[in-house]
């Protein structure tokens, strides 16, 4: 059975070495230029997709951002008002920090 594989492979090869040296018709042309525009679309339609979902992620996590930041400082407010002494600030909380953590939630959500 493997010498037939090989022998219709053969003839794979000679037809499609045909059909490479033949000139294009004109409905091939059509055929070609009609499947590039598909595949185009398609991959508009695919960027146009995940661009969405990034919008929608980045959306809620500027959400969860506000609202993590009124809770530091309400959680703030209630330290200093109570009188506890010792209280500890995190300097190392800044932007950064904020943007890498976006970053890790959209690759573990195959968004990047």
């Amino acid at each position: 059975q493997a010498l037939n594989s090989s022998h219709v492979e053969k003839q794979i090869l000679i037809k499609r070495r045909k059909y490479m040296t033949m000139p294009l018709t004109e409905k091939q042309v059509k055929n070609l230029a009609d499947k590039r525009k598909f595949r185009q679309c398609n991959y508009i339609r695919t960027l146009e997709t995940k661009t969405s979902q990034l919008e929608t992620l980045y959306e809620s996590a500027q959400k969860e951002i506000k609202s993590l930041r009124e809770r530091i400082t309400i959680l703030e407010k209630r330290l200093t008002s109570s009188g506890i002494d010792g209280y500890y600030c995190d300097v190392n909380l800044n932007d950064d920090n904020i943007d890498n953590s976006l970053t890790s939630s959209a690759k573990k959500h195959n968004l990047i």
